[in-house]
């Protein structure tokens, strides 16, 4: 056989192989389009390609000729968000120049919604949801795998804050890494791996200085109404009530806060070889003027309710 035929025979071989990986994901993405329905969520599709990215510190666009490839769906989703939609989901195709390892793929699939007249407690109940009704129609029943271990999602979830997680897991406090500039360098080598073993974990409240934008919680001003979730010691979600009132995101700073227009990414930074597998934000967006679109700092503050967005990401996109 001519090695042309016989790369070719590979290549069969190997697609063949793959069938019962995209038959899998076949039925996840059916299931999954069934609960948004099922719960009147309007399925929307927004541009994969875009005159200019979101500005993010640690997340780098794919160009485009002299365009960019979305990194997520965010931007116009919001948009849509700001026009009065108030459930809608996506999921379809991203891209991140640069990430390709163990868990990271230049290209994956996103999963994004948002639900208005929500906070973080109540999308964690529809994560949880989501999760065992997606695991039951592939599994048929309330075990998957993630990295080689037996998770049970209808086991009752853990939950740990981010302060907790430090003072079991690492040689070092939470503030004391803050200080150090060593918070996402100790969360990933020494948190991360002891999280969601066995049953998902939820990590939350997380240090003001890290999620610049989150909305602090009532009495803990240097702590926000964040959460991440993890299954076999890999970030899966992350989520979190966002401010959208100028006035906090322009206020000084202080030794004790961060100002969310500016947060500490030197204390917070993600080594570039980290694994994250998953983000989301609960967006507590106002309803909208009827002369305004998606500028958060145009909106009438305190109105309306919290939407929420979550994104299943760096997974292969067409399981190849």
């Amino acid at each position: 056989m001519e090695p042309s035929s016989q790369i070719a025979a590979a290549e069969r071989q190997r697609l063949a192989a793959r069938r019962p990986v995209l038959a899998l994901r076949a039925r996840a993405m059916a299931a999954l389009h069934r609960f948004f329905q099922a719960r009147d969520f309007l399925h929307v599709e927004t541009p994969v390609r875009l005159s200019a990215p979101a500005l993010e510190d640690y997340i780098d666009a794919e160009a485009s000729g002299e365009a960019w490839l979305r990194t997520s769906p965010e931007l116009h989703m919001k948009r849509l968000l700001a026009a009065g939609y108030e459930r809608l989901y996506q999921v379809g195709p991203c891209f991140r120049h640069g990430e390709r390892g163990q868990r990271h793929q230049p290209e994956f699939a996103m999963l994004e919604w948002y639900r208005l007249q929500a906070d973080w407690r109540d999308i964690l109940r529809d994560t949880v949801a989501l999760l065992r009704e997606v695991t039951r129609e592939v599994t048929g029943g309330s075990l998957c795998r993630v990295r080689g271990m037996a998770i049970d999602v209808d086991a009752p979830w853990a939950e740990i804050t981010v302060d907790e997680a430090f003072a079991r897991y690492a040689d070092i406090s939470l503030d004391a890494a803050l200080s150090a500039g060593r918070f996402e360098e100790v969360l990933v080598a020494q948190v991360e791996p002891r999280l969601g073993l066995g049953v998902p974990t939820v990590l939350s409240e997380y240090p003001l200085a890290c999620s610049g934008l989150s909305r602090p919680i009532p009495g803990r001003p240097d702590r926000v109404e964040r959460w991440e979730l993890y299954l076999a010691g890999m970030e899966l979600g992350n989520a979190c009530s966002e401010l959208v009132d100028a006035a906090p995101r322009a206020a000084p700073s202080t030794p004790s806060t961060t100002p969310s227009s500016a947060p500490s990414t030197s204390a917070c930074r993600r080594p570039p070889a980290s694994p994250s597998a998953w983000t989301a934000w609960s967006w507590p967006w106002p309803a909208p003027r009827a002369s305004t679109r998606s500028s958060p700092s145009r909106f009438e503050p305190g109105r309306g309710g919290p939407a929420w967005r979550i994104s299943l990401q760096r997974t292969q996109r067409w399981g190849w």
